[in-house]
């Protein structure tokens, strides 16, 4: 009932296995996709690009899976997840970015991956970041989205992700009355927990 309504009411999934894809694409034509696994096996990603399935966004969170399998991303649009060293969380142990995590691609490899996806004819589309779960400070989603921005505008990207994990202490006031300095010209995604 939940996932009929998320769709009823036009809002995509977020999905980390290849089997809850294909459940969501069984069960709600037409729906958007954003696939975020970590660490995945190759099989799952070429299922993705194999089934040609529409509106299915692939998110890739690491050097080694592009340089090792460049044949299968050649001509793909993905999405980077960065690790911005931004990690929150109501405990140490949902946190996901930062020099204790495994998620994400360091920012000072960034330059480098754009340039091996440039020469592969790989088509990064967007930039992706989670941090953790349950982030009450409203500040670090202000600043991951600024942080984010910055570095989309670098490279022409368009679509920021600031992942999810909001807080359960944070309520809509929280969000009403930000200074937040939206550009136009991005596309902001969120995965609400």
């Amino acid at each position: 009932k939940v996932l009929r309504e998320i769709y009823k009411n036009g809002f995509g999934f977020e999905c980390v296995s290849i089997d809850e894809v294909k459940f969501i694409k069984n069960n709600f034509n037409n729906s958007q996709v954003l696939f975020t696994p970590n660490y995945c096996n190759i099989s799952e990603y070429r299922f993705i690009f194999d089934n040609n399935l529409e509106e299915t966004y692939v998110t890739v969170d690491n050097y080694e899976v592009l340089r090792d399998n460049y044949e299968l991303f050649n001509g793909k649009q993905i999405m980077l997840r960065l690790d911005m060293n931004m990690g929150d969380g109501h405990n140490k142990k949902v946190i996901t970015e930062g020099i204790d995590s495994k998620f994400g691609l360091e920012l000072s490899k960034l330059e480098m991956v754009m340039n091996f996806c440039n020469e592969k004819n790989i088509y990064v589309i967007g930039f992706h970041s989670h941090r953790g779960s349950n982030i009450n400070n409203i500040d670090n989603w202000i600043n991951a989205y600024n942080k984010l921005k910055l570095i989309a505008s670098r490279y022409n990207i368009n679509i920021v992700n600031i992942g999810g994990g909001f807080g359960t202490k944070l309520k809509l006031e929280d969000f009403q009355n930000l200074d937040l300095k939206l550009d136009k010209h991005i596309n902001i995604w969120i995965e609400p927990d």
